[in-house]
């Protein structure tokens, strides 16, 4: 009997990790063959753009062409509608009655007990689990052997910390993307214009003239965990992704560039988000109230904080480029619970700014506020 990988996904776009990820699968497990299989909508990504079917299935291609023992099958994208795991996986047995494989990430892995049918998955298919850099296989393994008293397959290989939703960004705000993808799907995203952010395409220029390199990262993590948290915490994940992207417009600005006065009593390091939620209002024509205000708080907090304004603030302290002592127990904590953990970084904020040797009396009012409202207490110092 033949031993054949499912691997599923919205690949959007395709990228060098998960042609390794596929390759360490065939490799380790001694598959005979794997079938990649794009989605057609994601059930767990209800509310989450992705790039025409047609063009993720070419890329899928493209990336694959070298891979002799891959197929790329159109089977959810011809089905249309929602794609169930245990739906194709039923297809696939009723054409060949092998031995079949699953392929996992550790973060597929964990939310696992939650999607539709998992024990019909599991009668049908072997789940491989790859984990990645800075996830947390531990906790997957557990959470999967809790809900099944089964352990999955564990993949000798690590992939790197690179999402598609992050090369998306990437794209978005005109960063090189040539390490994360196979030459060829990159060529096809340019020629055809995919990722370029359509009719935000305006605001993203804006913003890549505004910021060096080194913030366009910063914002591109932002972006990144901003979409995450959205997705989690069922908020809007472009309203998310917008207000990330424009949250540090106005770093490197003035307010005399616009005509303007600066407010009296502010920090400098915290000008920039006032004047910034100015320039999306006034410059860049932004009529979102709730993103202009995630813009407006992102560096202070305040006082009963909307969702939004809360995952921007957090995903700004918390982006995979920060290192500061204590980032990891931070993230680990508002994966845990976000509400408790945003907490949390709001008390750890004070605190650095207190550690930095800003006496209490300094540090912006409306940080103060935002620390007694969702950690009830006041400064000590």
């Amino acid at each position: 009997m033949r031993k054949i990988g499912v691997f599923g996904g919205s690949f959007n776009p395709v990228h060098l990790e998960h042609i390794n990820i596929a390759r360490a699968a065939i490799d380790v497990f001694s598959l005979d063959h794997l079938i990649v299989v794009p989605t057609y909508v994601s059930p767990h990504k209800k509310n989450f753009t992705l790039a025409p079917a047609a063009d993720r299935l070419n890329m899928l291609k493209l990336a694959f062409a070298d891979q002799k023992d891959v197929s790329i099958s159109d089977h959810e994208i011809t089905e249309g509608g929602v794609s169930f795991t245990y739906k194709t996986l039923e297809h696939f047995k009723n054409v060949e009655n092998a031995e079949y494989y699953l392929l996992l990430g550790a973060d597929m892995l964990a939310d696992f007990p939650s999607w539709k049918e998992p024990e019909k998955i599991l009668k049908i298919a072997k789940p491989i689990v790859t984990p990645r850099e800075n996830e947390n296989l531990s906790k997957a393994l557990t959470v999967f052997y809790d809900a099944f008293k089964a352990r999955p397959l564990v993949s000798l290989y690590v992939g790197k910390d690179v999402s598609s939703t992050e090369i998306r960004n990437r794209i978005t705000l005109g960063l090189n993307v040539s390490d994360f993808l196979d030459e060829r799907v990159a060529k096809y995203i340019k020629n055809h214009d995919l990722y370029s952010d359509g009719e935000r395409k305006i605001l993203a220029d804006y913003v890549r003239k505004s910021l060096n390199p080194k913030r366009l990262v910063h914002t591109v993590g932002v972006m990144t965990l901003a979409q995450k948290y959205a997705l989690r915490l069922g908020v809007d994940v472009d309203k998310a992704s917008l207000a990330a992207m424009l949250h540090d417009v106005a770093k490197y600005k003035t307010y005399e560039e616009f005509g303007l006065t600066a407010p009296a009593g502010v920090p400098k390091n915290v000008l920039h988000q006032f004047l910034g939620e100015y320039v999306c209002r006034n410059v860049l024509s932004v009529k979102d109230e709730d993103v202009l205000s995630a813009v407006r708080y992102h560096s202070t907090g305040r006082a009963k904080m909307s969702v939004l304004e809360k995952i921007v603030f957090t995903a700004d302290l918390l982006e995979k480029n920060r290192t500061f002592k204590g980032v990891d127990e931070l993230r680990e904590a508002v994966d845990k619970d976000f509400d408790s953990g945003f907490a949390l970084c709001v008390q750890r904020l004070v605190e650095y700014l207190h550690e930095s040797g800003i006496p209490a009396s300094d540090i912006y009012f409306l940080t103060e506020e935002c620390r007694e409202y969702y950690c009830g207490q006041k400064s000590i110092i």
